[in-house]
């Protein structure tokens, strides 16, 4: 028996004249050969598999600095490392503006669903020697309330390096809470990129 959203799925592709073809990984949507009976919408759309393939960039990226006065091959970090892996993650505090709770849960969606096991084996010196690079984009307006030090305390291996630049997001919640320590309506919203290496 099919699942309800198989079955829905599968409606709407018949009922809008579309197939979908799967190719590997990837599947991809087409338009039905009598377009005269579908929606405006659906027959200006292009097919994926005409797009280009995106070529793959260098393995030899490097971090840019989102300062002005910086040139663009500059890294906002004091040294280079050999990067293993690059992790992104986001926060946000609802209610009570506070910038580290946002920032900390950031911290914590960049790492928390992955384990690596091999790290003893790819990283000389094991876990002590893992350097890891933090980039923490940050409302302008609520950086001065940021605490670094509990963002760090969030990575349990290797020497940690924090860099904080304007981003993330400022967002109405609705209403402010007194109670919940509100002055205002913001909600906070934090981005985190996480670079491991050695």
């Amino acid at each position: 028996m099919s699942s309800p959203r198989l079955t829905l799925n599968k409606a709407l592709f018949t009922t809008l004249g579309l197939a979908l073809v799967s190719r590997g990984s990837c599947s991809i949507v087409h338009c039905a050969p009598n377009r005269a009976k579908l929606p405006k919408f659906i027959t200006t759309v292009r097919s994926f598999s005409s797009l280009p393939l995106i070529p793959r960039r260098p393995s030899s990226l490097r971090l840019l600095s989102t300062s002005s006065s910086s040139s663009p091959s500059s890294s906002p970090f004091s040294s280079p490392i050999n990067v293993l892996f690059v992790e992104m993650g986001f926060g946000n505090d609802g209610h009570g503006q506070n910038v580290t709770k946002a920032s900390v849960r950031a911290a914590r969606n960049a790492i928390e669903f992955n384990s690596i096991p091999s790290i003893n084996s790819l990283v000389p010196g094991g876990y002590d020697n893992l350097k890891l690079q933090v980039i923490l984009a940050v409302p302008k307006k609520y950086q001065e309330g940021l605490d670094v030090e509990k963002v760090k305390e969030v990575f349990p291996y290797g020497e940690c390096e924090v860099v904080v630049q304007d981003g993330g997001m400022i967002a109405p919640s609705g209403i402010a809470i007194e109670r919940l320590g509100d002055k205002n309506e913001d909600m906070v919203v934090c981005c985190c990129s996480v670079t491991v290496g050695y």
